[in-house]
Order: structure tokens, then C-alpha cells, then sequence
């Protein structure tokens, strides 16, 4: 009976020390709990020291997106400039090869209209021959006529000038030294009224009179800086 209870009474003691002991862990336990738990501000700069490396993240990635978007855009104005430069120069070769083509389209019209105007010209002139020779064919040449009727081309300082004229003699006798300076004897017959017809020569073709006394220091009304007979072609 007395080791029962001794037993009994050791057991109890057991008890109330491991109660105590679990009492005191709590309250440890409790006293540690109470000392680690942060105030708000605590709570606030360690979200802030948890947030600061993403904004800093957040901004280093904004300045690289920055420069990757400013080296595209200059690399796309430049591509553009170059773009530009060689609608610029597309534009320069078309205008230069627009240009060429209207010169060369002029130059072709005028060339036309020259080799017209001297076709024109050359019937015109082919007519006038003709007239002209009509004119002169309708003379009576005679050669026991008292004249004979001339008419020549001769230069004076490089300009050509046409003289006609009558004389009962040869040409060559008329003019003696002079008769060199002759360039063309376009008319030279014996043919009847031929004052009368020089006469009416000068005076239909007044207007051409050129006042130059070169042959023989006469033949100053006789004188003509234009072929008015149309017999020099």
C-alpha cells in the first residue's frame, strides 16, 4: 500500500513539472511572437524594400526599350532619307530624260520644217527659173544685133553682187584686166532692144540697185546684190 501511493505521488509530481514546463515554453514561445512581429512602418519599408527592385527593373527596361526605340527610328529615318535621296535622283533622271526627249522632238520638228521650207524654196526658186527663163527665152537673139546683153556675178570683200549691162563688144575686150574679177557669166547674147531691155531691167528691180562702182570704176545703176534674174542655181 505504501509504495502505491509513493508511486502514486511521484507520477503527480511528474505531471504538474511537464505542465509547468509547457506553460513556460507558451509563454516563451508567446514572448518571441510578440517581439518579432513588425509595426506598420516596418511593414511599409519592407514592402518598399521589396518593391524597389522592380521599379529599378521596371526603369532599367523602359531606358533599354528607350534606346532600341530611338536607334529604330533613326534607323528608319535614315533608311527613309536614303529612300527619299533615291526617289529624288529617280526623279532628277526622269525630268533629264523628259527634257532630252523634248529637245530631241524640237530638234526633229525643225529639222522638218528646214527641209520643208527649203523644198518650198527650192520650187519657189525652181518657178522663178523657170519664169525667169521664159522672160529670157521670149529675147530675139540676133547676132548681127548692134548690143549684146550681159549679166554676170563678181565678190567684193567677200559678199557677192550680179551686174548687168550692154556692149557691142566681147566681155573680155569690155572689162580688159578686170575681166578677171568676173566670177559666173550667167547671160552673154546678142539679142535686138537690148538697151531697151536693160533699161526695163533697172528699172523693175530699182529696189536691188546696190551704188557700187568696182568694174572698170563704173556700173554703179548696174549693180545688184541680189541675183534678180534667178540665173545663178
Amino acid at each position: 500500500m505504501e509504495f502505491f501511493l509513493g508511486t502514486t505521488f511521484i507520477i503527480i509530481i511528474i505531471i504538474i513539472i511537464n505542465l509547468k514546463i509547457k506553460t513556460k515554453n507558451k509563454q516563451i514561445t508567446s514572448n518571441n511572437t510578440l517581439s518579432t512581429t513588425p509595426s506598420t512602418n516596418e511593414v511599409i519599408n519592407i514592402l518598399n524594400s521589396y518593391r524597389k527592385p522592380n521599379i529599378i527593373n521596371s526603369e532599367i527596361s523602359k531606358k533599354r526599350l528607350g534606346k532600341k526605340a530611338k536607334k529604330k527610328l533613326l534607323k528608319e529615318k535614315h533608311l527613309q532619307m536614303i529612300r527619299d535621296e533615291k526617289d529624288k535622283q529617280k526623279y532628277v533622271e526622269l525630268q533629264r530624260r523628259r527634257e532630252e526627249d523634248r529637245i530631241r522632238c524640237v530638234n526633229v520638228a525643225r529639222k522638218r520644217l528646214e527641209e520643208n521650207s527649203k523644198s518650198v524654196d527650192f520650187e519657189n526658186k525652181k518657178q522663178n527659173v523657170k519664169s525667169t527663163n521664159i522672160f529670157i527665152n521670149n529675147f530675139v537673139k540676133n547676132n548681127n544685133a548692134d548690143n549684146r546683153l550681159y549679166y554676170f556675178s563678181f565678190r567684193f570683200r567677200n559678199k557677192k553682187y550680179y551686174k548687168i549691162g550692154i556692149t557691142s563688144q566681147t566681155l573680155k575686150k569690155r572689162y580688159g584686166k578686170d575681166y578677171e574679177k568676173i566670177e559666173k557669166i550667167l547671160y552673154d547674147e546678142k539679142i535686138d532692144g537690148a538697151m531697151r531691155i536693160e533699161k526695163e531691167i533697172k528699172e523693175k528691180y530699182k529696189d536691188y540697185i546696190f551704188p557700187l562702182a568696182y568694174l572698170n570704176g563704173g556700173g554703179h545703176t548696174e549693180t545688184f546684190d541680189k541675183d534678180i534674174l534667178q540665173l545663178d542655181v
